[in-house]
């Protein structure tokens, strides 16, 4: 399995307003950078969203070589899914590797942790 496909992520800010933002950290040298998922600006009373997401690597330096980090273009693969209702908005992310290829079920929210 590639590193690209594992998470490397120490946090992710949530709001349906803002969209989904994991502060990655790059899985060769460390570097931090944040990407949004938008989600759009106006959601109905129930809303879903239950996607395969890639996020872009952004082109940066490796530290430690001063040269340009290999990860740069690559992609990371994750499953994200956002659930909207009266009691609220949850957030669900998980892996796309072999684990978690069958993504995130359709009724998540309502499930037993």
């Amino acid at each position: 399995m590639s590193i690209y496909g594992k998470l490397f992520f120490d946090k992710i800010d949530f709001t349906m307003e803002d969209g989904v933002k994991p502060r990655f950290r790059c899985p060769v040298c460390s570097h931090s950078w944040q990407p949004k998922l938008d989600l759009g600006s106006t959601f109905p009373a129930t809303y879903d969203f239950n996607e395969k997401v890639d996020f872009a690597i952004p082109a940066h330096d490796d530290p430690k070589k001063a040269e340009p980090c290999i990860a740069a273009n690559q992609k990371i693969a994750l499953y994200v899914a956002v659930h909207k209702d009266a009691d609220g908005a949850s957030l669900s992310v998980q892996s796309s590797d072999a684990e978690g290829a069958a993504g995130i079920p359709a009724d998540w929210w309502g499930q037993e942790a």
